[in-house]
């Protein structure tokens, strides 16, 4: 590493090879004094890491097509007859499969081989099944928590390949294998109706050391997502709220990319009523990684007891929807607020959000039976509301 501490490098100390490889942030090299360099085994991207390990999924189609045979090594029979895939049931909207890999692992390579029933490949309902998913890695059994490093977006019928070996640069203990079908939105010909998880195996590649969960050991920042490698899908796009408090204070306020200044006419206000709305148009279907909401604070330090504006937005809401019109089959809740208090609410939160939508909607309801501690009112006083989609975390 470099000794200085201005520069992330990714390093391992385990291991004896005559393979070398390091990994160093150029963005923030100004003055290199030393660079430590590790060695890695010429057999590190060969051990199946997936293999025989504990596996789970949200629903399977019967006990001959349990989760497990995704990981148990045979693929010689990529049929529902044989034993050897995964089958999960019908009329399901989403459904995500998870292997635990044991330890936190450096991924770097996942090989997908997809159930065929041995009929031609762009005509098997497998294939239309397999369209869309996406590979996440996380540290914890939350999807919530990882990040996405592989989502399938540009594939149709003709072109998605029954095996399907694809990079894969993450650093974590858990991977998903995670597909959705929305039911009001619009898929491109050829996606299946609902979503379905038709895999006979999977195989995770990458560096097996358990070093990693020790102390000193580096993680390889060569594999984590930066975020100012990330686009604001927000910013600058369509916006609406329930009122205005002024003329000063409108919807467009939480878009324009500005958090310098978090004082009364840089953010939206609503006026007092017993729920608050806004919401921003992506103005097209993002697959959302986190959003980052900003709240007024009249630039003064929270918990702040001389003020009332931690009490604001107590117990809101975030939802993602395909439709300006939340309903039950458009809107998904994202984040509820149900722990915060007016001296522990940060001034900005960093919410993860996996879902796909058009809209992103911040709501808070008052009533006599809020907590203590809450705002008499409801009132949206967001100074920047910022999304930021997955497929634009780049490695």
């Amino acid at each position: 590493m470099v000794v200085d501490g201005s520069v992330e490098t990714c390093s391992t100390s385990n291991g004896s090879a005559d393979n070398i490889t390091w990994f160093v942030d150029l963005d923030a090299i100004h003055t290199v004094s030393e660079i430590e360099i590790s060695l890695i085994p010429r057999d590190w991207n060969t051990e199946n890491l997936a293999l025989h390990r504990n596996t789970y999924v949200t629903n399977r189609f019967s006990d001959l097509s349990n989760e497990r045979t995704v990981v148990d090594g045979r693929k010689s029979d990529l049929s529902y007859h044989g034993g050897q895939c995964l089958c999960t049931k019908n009329q399901h909207s989403y459904v995500m499969w998870r292997v635990d890999l044991g330890y936190i692992r450096s991924i770097e390579r996942v090989v997908i081989y997809s159930r065929n029933e041995y009929i031609p490949w762009g005509q098997s309902e497998s294939a239309s099944r397999l369209l869309g998913f996406s590979i996440h890695v996380s540290n914890t059994t939350n999807i919530r928590d990882g990040v996405v490093c592989f989502r399938d977006t540009k594939n149709n019928m003709s072109t998605i390949p029954a095996l399907y070996d694809l990079d894969c640069h993450a650093i974590g203990r858990y991977l998903f294998y995670f597909n959705v079908r929305i039911p009001s939105y619009r898929y491109p010909p050829g996606y299946s109706r609902y979503a379905f998880a038709d895999i006979c195996e999977i195989e995770v590649y990458g560096t097996p050391f358990p070093d990693y969960n020790e102390p000193e050991s580096v993680i390889p920042c060569m594999s984590m997502c930066k975020q100012r490698y990330l686009e604001n899908m927000a910013f600058r796009k369509p916006t609406w709220q329930t009122t205005n408090h002024s003329v000063h204070t409108t919807s467009d306020k939480a878009v324009d990319g500005k958090t310098d200044d978090l004082g009364y006419s840089h953010c939206t206000m609503t006026e007092d009523q017993p729920h608050a709305i806004w919401s921003v148009n992506l103005t097209q279907m993002v697959t959302i990684d986190h959003i980052v909401l900003y709240f007024r604070t009249d630039n003064i330090k929270w918990p702040d007891r001389s003020s009332t504006l931690s009490s604001l937005p107590l117990g809101f809401s975030l939802y993602i929807s395909t439709s300006i019109l939340m309903t039950q089959e458009s809107a998904v809740l994202c984040y509820h607020d149900t722990h915060y208090t007016p001296d522990t609410i940060p001034e900005a939160v960093n919410i993860s959000c996996p879902f796909t939508g058009h809209y992103v909607t911040y709501i808070v309801h008052r009533s006599s039976q809020s907590p203590p501690g809450y705002s008499k009112y409801a009132i949206a006083a967001l100074c920047e509301v910022e999304v930021y989609a997955m497929d634009d975390c780049k490695i």
